[in-house]
């Protein structure tokens, strides 16, 4: 039987598990770790079947473009990867609207905890010719500023995006959940 988490439990572990997710190298946003490819950041699982290739790769790329930002705590990369009218949608939390909210919460995170994270796509779909969802799964280590030690952790994601009028793909909502309980930090 599972049990109840209280409101403040159930708050710690959405502040670490997004703490986890958008925070990598150090604060100031240098990876402490040598940089990662694209291909060692991200991979797609074999199940994704693109009925044009191209596209598909310019979505990845978004993709793949976050999470090099997230995994180097560069917020200005992270927030030039969204659409202008950005929307979070965060685990047991109220909804992120609007770009100065969006990056005061990448602000505060990125204060919080440093991660490295990896991808996986499980599923791309592009619904017409200018939006798409990602279905991710992705896992890897994060490391709260206050203990220093470096924590597994494991997240669905699912990310909508939009393509813009310069043709480049951007994220226009993002929402992610942990898969299992997150130490506090």
């Amino acid at each position: 039987m599972k049990s109840r988490k209280s409101p403040a439990a159930l708050l710690a572990m959405w502040l670490t598990a997004w703490s986890s997710f958008a925070s990598a190298g150090s604060l100031a946003g240098t990876s402490p770790e040598p940089q990662m490819r694209a291909s060692e950041l991200m991979h797609v699982a074999n199940s994704v079947k693109a009925s044009d290739p191209l596209e598909a790769a310019d979505i990845e790329a978004a993709i793949s473009r976050y999470f090099i930002a997230l995994n180097r705590g560069d917020i200005g990369a992270i927030m030039n990867n969204y659409t202008n009218d950005r929307v979070l949608l965060p685990f047991l939390q109220p909804t992120i609207v609007g770009t100065e909210a969006v990056l005061q919460n990448y602000e505060d995170t990125f204060r919080q905890v440093r991660f490295q994270m990896h991808t996986t796509i499980q599923e791309l779909v592009r619904m017409s010719p200018e939006w798409a969802y990602v279905r991710t799964d992705s896992a890897g280590l994060f490391t709260p500023t206050k203990t220093a030690k470096s924590v597994a952790a494991t997240f669905h994601e699912l990310f909508l995006l939009r393509k813009s009028d310069d043709g480049t793909w951007r994220i226009a909502r993002y929402s992610f959940s942990p898969t299992a309980q997150l130490p506090p930090f």
